[in-house]
């Protein structure tokens, strides 16, 4: 909720709580006219043939038709409490309408194994409504198909059994698929990690708006791996270190409660096979990104709050974003109308 909708909600709460106590006090007997000396103001008799100047404004008028006070105190307070809520609807209607769709809208997040491209996921979709897309789940997912369901080769299962990358043939297919599908922006993790991916998306008129490339020295992605837990629950795939991110109970996930496990290939000779992937394949996808000035470079070997702030602040300067950003009110919009 806005800063401005807060002052909105907690003044009319004051509002209602004052009134209240205002009109339980009037005596029953009160009329306007017993008032007239308020403030100090001596109340003046009407002299014959002088007629009093009226009051033009609405609260007037209210005086003018009403003569009992707490009648006239409990309309005041009606009409202002319903200017109230007439701006709070205005507010939330200009809110909601400027929201741009984020259908079309393409952010790609880059980074080495451990870099916190899971977490920070979360934080970019939750901004802009896009919705997350990693091939790593799908072929989780593949792998236990049958071999005439899957798009897996029995080379790409092999390879996945061993913490590897899969051709770069079956990976776009599985990314089409998946693409075609979406009815939102994407945010896309872990694709594309070499040249032949990214020339694939070209040849398909698939480009990003915004490249989120996370740094992080190996000597810390070393180290993030050999405590990181993952968990079984492949819909929730939250993932915890020994680092910043610790579940709150050991061996338990804080999402879902699903057990959390050490996946078999986060072993230090698997990741060091992986870093070289990277220098080898993906940065020169990073490299050919930032000569189209699409990159955003946050360094993520900091804690987690660190990190949000900068990326937040990089993405709001994006002119590719302006006005995709997500807020209250769209959110809420959303909510209501998925109910019907």
């Amino acid at each position: 909720m806005s800063t401005l909708s807060r002052s909105i909600v907690c003044g009319s709460m004051l509002l209602s709580a004052f009134a209240t106590n205002v009109v339980q006090a009037i005596p029953q007997d009160k009329s306007l006219d017993d008032f007239s000396g308020l403030h100090g103001k001596k109340s003046q008799k009407q002299e014959p043939g002088i007629e009093k100047p009226k009051n033009k404004t609405l609260f007037g008028y209210i005086g003018s038709k009403t003569k009992d006070l707490k009648e006239a105190v409990c309309k005041y307070l009606a009409v202002i409490a319903g200017a109230i809520c007439l701006g709070e609807v205005a507010h939330a209607a200009y809110k909601i309408n400027s929201v741009k769709d984020s259908k079309g809208k393409v952010v790609f997040i880059m980074g080495k194994a451990c870099s916190g491209k899971g977490a920070n996921d979360r934080i970019i979709t939750d901004m802009y409504n896009l919705e997350p897309y990693g091939p790593g789940n799908d072929c989780r997912e593949e792998i236990k198909k049958t071999a005439g369901e899957s798009l897996l080769t029995d080379d790409d299962r092999a390879l996945l059994q061993k913490g590897l990358m899969i051709s770069d043939n079956t990976v776009c297919k599985i990314t089409k698929r998946a693409v075609s599908k979406t009815k939102k922006g994407l945010l896309m993790d872990g694709f594309p990690r070499n040249i032949a991916q990214c020339q694939w998306l070209e040849e398909n008129d698939f480009s990003p708006d915004v490249v989120v490339y996370l740094d992080a020295p190996d000597s810390y992605t070393l180290y993030k791996v050999n405590s990181r837990l993952t968990c079984t629950n492949h819909e929730c795939g939250q993932e915890y270190d020994g680092v910043f991110n610790k579940p709150k109970k050991p061996g338990i996930c804080s999402r879902c409660g699903h057990a959390l496990i050490h996946r078999e290939q986060d072993t230090e000779k698997v990741i060091h096979d992986r870093l070289k992937e990277f220098y080898k394949d993906t940065i020169p996808v990073i490299d050919h990104y930032k000569k189209q000035g699409k990159v955003v470079t946050i360094k993520s070997d900091r804690s987690p709050e660190e990190v949000k702030k900068d990326l937040v602040k990089a993405l709001r300067e994006r002119k590719e974003l302006e006005g995709y950003e997500d807020n209250f009110y769209a959110k809420l919009w959303r909510k209501v109308k998925s109910l019907f």
